[in-house]
């Protein structure tokens, strides 16, 4: 955007191997009908792993060693104006040796969602956070 690089991800680019192998199946268009009709043979099996894994999760606590993470994980690894994503949800912005990092908040937690926008001859960028 007008000469700076602005990175947007959803934030699980360096996610341990494990992770990394099951995002792939899950999000693979030709294997995602194959789980979805074993998942219907076996009464969901699949779904209740998943439910049953994420109702122990909190997407609404703060972690505590996010800072520390985030510092350490982007600090001297990109040259940007602005790093944006979400995958830790915890509704937060920093700055990082001259980067503005935004980490978006879950919707579930807070009922926000956000917009980029930028003005055409790209004179400004906004990312404005929308409330429900």
């Amino acid at each position: 955007f007008n000469d700076k690089k602005i990175l947007i991800s959803h934030g699980d680019f360096d996610a341990p191997f494990g992770y990394k192998l099951y995002t792939f199946f899950i999000r693979n268009r030709f294997i995602l009908p194959i789980l979805s009709l074993y998942d219907s043979i076996t009464n969901h099996s699949i779904l209740n792993f998943v439910d049953k894994h994420m109702s122990k999760k909190d997407e609404c606590k703060e972690l505590k060693w996010f800072e520390e993470f985030i510092y350490n994980r982007l600090n001297g690894k990109y040259d940007c104006y602005c790093f944006i994503d979400g995958h830790f949800h915890q509704n937060k912005k920093l700055n990082i040796n001259g980067i503005k990092y935004i980490n978006l908040g879950a919707f579930a937690c807070n009922q926000r969602y956000f917009v980029v926008e930028y003005t055409k001859d790209e004179k400004s960028f906004d990312l404005k956070e929308r409330f429900l």
